[in-house]
């Protein structure tokens, strides 16, 4: 019985002994594989940080590249727009016209001088010789009433140019702008231009011959606003030197470039002055010159 308990203490001594020396082995074995695979799994995460920091360098140069190819999709639309605008101007000014016409090509601003507009108007030869040969009144300081005579304000060709400028501009103020900067002197082709003239002018014939003195450009205005429907008056200095207009808005301009709005009351009206000859003048502004200036009022 003595000999089976030590046989069987035996047996259990070595099961203990094996599984001791398994547990030894294994736990070597494990030891020298994490001695071999740490540096791998050093070198992975070294990789993988790497990895996340190209990883936001392409997401920054991503974004960078978004960010251009909107600015170039941008500057191409851009392009394109000013490319059609052209040629729609090109063809405004070259087109084609019937015989025995007189094209005549202006160039203005609207929304107070931020866009250009060009309008080519067609007079036939006749429409102008019948003003032209007609009789020119003469006006003197005692005579000024005789200036409402070159107010054509039913003339189809000023009612054309009146109505084109209507559809262009949003409301009065812009319009009677919109309007002075056609009829102004801006210093190169396609405009109005400045130069002493002897006689006066019908404004058919002011548009033909592409100005005039400061009365044609006057009596066109005038005649515009007319043709608008405003209430407008023709102003002379006592002088005899200038000529200008006024015309009535429902409120004061809000984009004259001087502080104060000039204006004139008549019959219980605020007529605001508008510089018709330099350009870049807006309804409301009294050019400094012109300050001291004594006026005649003719309402036309």
């Amino acid at each position: 019985m003595r000999e089976e308990n030590l046989k069987k203490r035996s047996r259990k001594e070595n099961t203990y002994i094996i599984i001791i020396c398994f547990l030894i082995g294994t736990s070597s074995y494990f030891y020298m594989l994490n001695l071999s695979i740490q540096p791998k799994i050093n070198q992975l995460i070294t990789e993988n940080e790497s990895l996340k920091g190209q990883l936001k360098t392409l997401q920054r140069n991503y974004n960078i590249l978004k960010m251009n190819n909107t600015i170039l999709i941008n500057k191409y639309d851009k392009l394109k727009t000013e490319y059609y605008t052209l040629k729609f101007e090109y063809a405004q000014i070259f087109n084609k016209t019937p015989e025995k016409t007189i094209p005549t090509t202006i160039v203005y601003y609207t929304n107070f001088g931020e866009k250009k507009n060009i309008l080519t108007i067609i007079i036939s030869y006749e429409t102008y010789e019948k003003y032209h040969e007609e009789k020119h009144p003469i006006i003197t300081p005692y005579n000024l009433e005789v200036a409402k005579q070159y107010i054509t304000s039913n003339d189809p060709i000023i009612k054309q140019i009146a109505e084109k400028l209507r559809e262009q501009t949003v409301n009065e103020e812009e319009l009677a702008d919109a309007l002075l900067d056609f009829v102004q002197d801006k210093n190169y082709a396609l405009s109005i231009r400045y130069y002493p003239t002897i006689e006066f002018k019908y404004p058919v014939e002011t548009l033909v011959e592409m100005g005039g003195d400061c009365d044609t450009h006057a009596f066109l205005y005038a005649s515009l606003l007319k043709a608008a429907g405003f209430k407008t008056l023709l102003l002379f200095t006592t002088d005899q030197t200038h000529v200008a207009v006024a015309v009535h808005l429902n409120k004061p301009p809000e984009h004259n470039l001087n502080k104060i709005a000039y204006y004139f009351e008549y019959n219980g009206l605020k007529y605001y002055f508008a510089e018709t000859t330099s350009w870049g003048w807006r309804v409301g502004d009294l050019p400094s010159e012109l300050e001291n200036k004594k006026w005649k009022l003719i309402e036309v």
